[in-house]
């Protein structure tokens, strides 16, 4: 009923308007000159129409907007060009037709920096398309298959159309497959006359979207793991589940990650460090493939191969060989400076009543951990190790393999007595990793802004007495020493007391 009366009332606005115009004049009467005028005086005292703001009236009485090249609109009147572009409705933007080149085309819409470009159109002639930001006006020589991504329709020889499925892609349109038959230039393109959505046909070659990083993938979206059709592998898919980026926080329960959520993290599969951005890097990854048990006690009895994934690095302050963070182990240890990666070892099978019973488990940062979901309390370990360069390693490291294609500098362990030098950071790094005995703990203190002051070692010794075994490093003392764990809260003689983040340790005593 409504379209009905919208109807009715143009017809009666139309027929006033032909009679105001056309219906013979009366001698010496004023006579408007219609001419297909919409607004402003009619010459005889009259009016054409009003046009609704923000149009205003032409002076060839037409009612026009005034937004820019570029501008949002909604309807083409609201242009001063004449032509809004839209796409699926709603707001689009100002374009023109017929355009020449580039300077027909410059974006006027404040606060963008995406270009437009004058574009080869579809039967209508050229056109002003708004592309990507960040990305130039392509060279209008893309045929079946050429990328238009983030270029459009300026990519796409005339004729041709840019196309949003996959990356973006030129192709023109079919109706057989005969028409596709000039997009077959290349044994290892198989074009086909494919309907698309609007119900058209273009010639399109099915694209494989797997990757194994997402540098493979469209813009916007990322590389991530599923379980392949055999269900027995993790392949590599592009795509989009959410929109947190790589190496946001996240919760698993609630995982809202572009790719995945992962060790509370955003992540994405990776080739290399390259492929991931942020804090964040290329690691080997096991995913579980059957468990027993729900919740925090779940059991994982098989896995899928271990895949690389862009995994979430924490940067502290704790030195290379040194214990780190990690979970229940070395819990209040800190978090890795940056460049080393924490490596947990966790010997479920080796039980311990205190530290000193893991000095056989593990040759260095050795601690006994409490058990969990009936396993006994047992012996872990935790150290902060840096990659190899050029497969080489530092002094007192050694070379290992890790990961696929990973190579890792662990500590070479040596032994030294309580109380004696040992390497921590830079201080004392003569001295090789682990230069204390088995069940022992190397600590220190770095160097300090704040400390004393130093020339040279004696200042230090001066400062801080021997026992130490201070070094002056940039001006500053720093030292450090083989440390035992205490024994009911008893030390040796010539040690005494002292807790570090919450284990009791015996050091030097004056």
């Amino acid at each position: 009923m409504g379209l009905k009366l919208r109807t009715t009332f143009f017809l009666l606005l139309l027929g006033s308007l032909l009679v105001a115009c056309y219906s013979k004049p009366a001698p010496d009467s004023c006579v408007p000159d219609c001419d297909g005028r919409l607004c402003g005086e009619d010459g005889c005292g009259g009016s054409y129409g009003e046009c609704v703001a923000p149009l205003t009236c032409t002076p060839a009485g037409q009612c026009q907007g005034h937004a820019r090249m570029g501008e949002a609109c909604r309807a083409s009147e609201e242009c001063e060009s004449g032509l809004c572009v839209q796409f699926g409705g709603g707001e689009g933007y100002c374009s023109l037709l017929d355009c020449q080149g580039p300077a027909d085309c410059v974006n006027q819409a404040a606060g963008e920096d995406a270009l437009m470009c004058c574009a080869p159109g579809d039967g209508l002639g050229s056109w002003c398309e708004k592309i990507m930001p960040g990305f130039a006006c392509g060279d209008q020589d893309k045929t079946c298959g050429g990328s238009c991504e983030g270029q459009g329709d300026s990519a796409c020889a005339p004729g041709h159309r840019c196309l949003y499925t996959d990356c973006g892609v030129c192709s023109h349109p079919c109706e057989t497959q005969q028409d596709c038959l000039d997009c077959n230039s290349s044994p290892d393109a198989a074009f086909m006359c494919v309907l698309i959505g609007g119900g058209e046909s273009f010639c399109l070659t099915l694209s494989d979207n797997t990757c194994t990083a997402s540098s493979q993938c469209c813009l916007g979206d990322v590389c991530s793991v599923y379980i392949d059709e055999t269900g027995n592998a993790l392949q590599g898919y592009c795509g989009s589940r959410g929109t947190l980026a790589t190496g946001a926080a996240c919760d698993p329960d609630d995982d809202q990650c572009k790719g995945m959520c992962l060790e509370g993290h955003c992540s994405e599969a990776c080739e290399t460090d390259a492929d991931c951005p942020g804090q964040t890097t290329c690691r080997g990854f096991t995913f579980c493939k059957v468990q027993e048990g729900t919740g925090e006690c779940a059991v994982c009895t098989e896995t899928f191969d271990e895949v690389r994934m862009c995994l979430w690095t924490p940067v502290g302050t704790q030195p290379a060989g040194a214990p780190c963070a990690s979970g229940a182990i070395h819990a209040g240890a800190g978090d890795c400076m940056a460049g080393l990666t924490c490596v947990a070892f966790d010997a479920t099978d080796a039980p311990c009543a205190t530290v000193a019973d893991c000095a056989a488990v593990f040759e260095g940062n050795a601690e006994c951990v409490p058990g969990t979901c009936g396993d006994p309390d047992h012996c872990a370990a935790s150290m902060c190790i840096p990659p190899c360069v050029v497969g080489r390693c530092e002094d007192c490291f050694v070379a290992v393999l890790g990961d696929p294609e990973g190579c890792f500098c662990s500590p070479e362990f040596t032994s030294g007595a309580p109380g004696d030098p040992c390497p921590f950071g830079l201080v004392n790094s003569e001295f090789c990793h682990g230069s204390c005995e088995a069940g022992m703990t190397c600590l220190g203190t770095l160097p300090d802004p704040q400390g004393p002051a130093c020339a040279d070692d004696v200042d230090c010794r001066n400062a801080l007495g021997e026992i130490y075994n201070p070094e002056c490093l940039g001006g500053r003392c720093g030292y450090s020493y083989c440390a035992t764990t205490c024994h009911e809260g008893v030390c040796d003689s010539g040690f005494e007391p002292f807790d570090e983040n919450g284990t009791c340790y015996c050091r030097p005593s004056p």
